[in-house]
């Protein structure tokens, strides 16, 4: 993972290229296909001038990720825009969410960023009618989480979530105080070839990174750190920190914000004002634990401890109070399946 990260820091030189043997070349593509990783590493190998250096046969894999990705994300993007335009026709509000904004944002070609599926924040109200116009687009409807999200699929392309909250799991509902009507209230508008479409503000789309990466996965990918990288560099002049450290604050989840920015300023060189992470800083105890299982989930592969991971997102909740009411919700989802596998 240290040549990965030295890689995606354009730390890496020519005489690190040449300790680098074929096999070993090997294994770390095999990690970066499985990060999603690959296409930004064949870039910043051919931004630093090193790609030729490599073995022919690594190359050839690259390229072949890289090549890959842009077809995909292209048929991705070409359908969402025809999905767009027919929710608009009906006049449904629509905010696009995670790697669609990111992709064509912040980084400097859709190849360089693969999406497994593609997300929106729409009103639970229009369910119905959102149901009506996918199916008539040709999708069926695959999950229907009546709580959070309509899932449809269609043959040949990927999945598209349509969420009524920001929140993926129940057990952060009341735990997390986002207050969702203000996602719509400060919007950012960007573009994909010539039309334009709403995606979170900056902060929001900060906050909810944060929460994706460190809440719902517990910083299981370091794409999701490298998204979060490209925004504060991309929009450094325009994020209100003020703004931002104050919602991280009032939903809870400061201690999540601090580690997302955190990891992304020791493992990715972003630049983080001291004073910003000063203002987040969890207590001591919860660093003592917290620094080393965070770096640890980024850094080894498949870290898969669900009890660590537990007692992590726990310690990432700032209130006490609220860590004991999700400590009691994970603890009565452990027991409900242990009945169910009793049974």
């Amino acid at each position: 993972m240290e040549y990965i990260l030295d890689c995606l820091c354009n730390r890496l030189s020519k005489s690190d290229i040449g300790l680098i043997d074929e096999q070993r070349w090997a294994d770390i593509l095999e990690l970066t296909k499985k990060k999603n990783i690959s296409a930004l590493i064949l870039y910043n190998l051919k931004k630093q001038n090193l790609f030729i250096y490599l073995p022919p046969s690594i190359q050839d894999l690259l390229e072949n990720d890289y090549y890959a990705v842009l077809g995909q994300n292209i048929q991705a993007l070409e359908e969402l825009s025809v999905v767009l335009k027919a929710l608009s026709e009906h006049n449904l509000k629509v905010i696009i969410l995670k790697g669609v904004f990111i992709i064509t944002a912040v980084y400097d070609n859709v190849a360089l960023r693969p999406m497994t599926d593609m997300d929106m924040l729409m009103h639970q109200k229009d369910s119905t009618l959102i149901k009506k116009i996918f199916s008539e687009l040709g999708y069926n409807l695959i999950e229907d989480n009546q709580n959070n999200s309509l899932t449809f699929m269609k043959q040949d392309y990927r999945p598209i979530e349509v969420h009524w909250d920001t929140l993926s799991f129940n057990k952060y509902k009341g735990i997390i105080r986002i207050n969702e009507s203000e996602f719509w209230d400060g919007t950012l508008e960007f573009k994909i070839g010539t039309d334009t479409f709403l995606a979170l503000s900056i902060e929001d789309n900060i906050l909810y990174l944060c929460i994706h990466l460190c809440l719902n996965h517990f910083f299981s990918n370091i794409i999701w750190l490298y998204d979060l990288k490209l925004i504060l560099e991309t929009y450094r002049q325009k994020i209100n920190w003020d703004k931002l450290l104050k919602k991280a604050e009032t939903s809870g989840i400061g201690p999540a914000v601090y580690y997302c920015l955190y990891w992304s300023q020791n493992l990715l060189d972003a630049n983080i004002e001291t004073d910003t992470l000063k203002r987040l800083r969890p207590s001591f105890l919860r660093r003592v634990f917290l620094d080393y299982f965070s770096k640890k989930a980024f850094i080894i592969d498949d870290f898969e401890s669900h009890y660590i991971s537990h007692i992590c997102q726990l310690l990432m909740i700032e209130r006490l109070p609220d860590v004991f009411r999700m400590s009691l919700r994970i603890l009565l989802t452990r027991l409900k399946g242990l009945k169910k596998s009793f049974n």
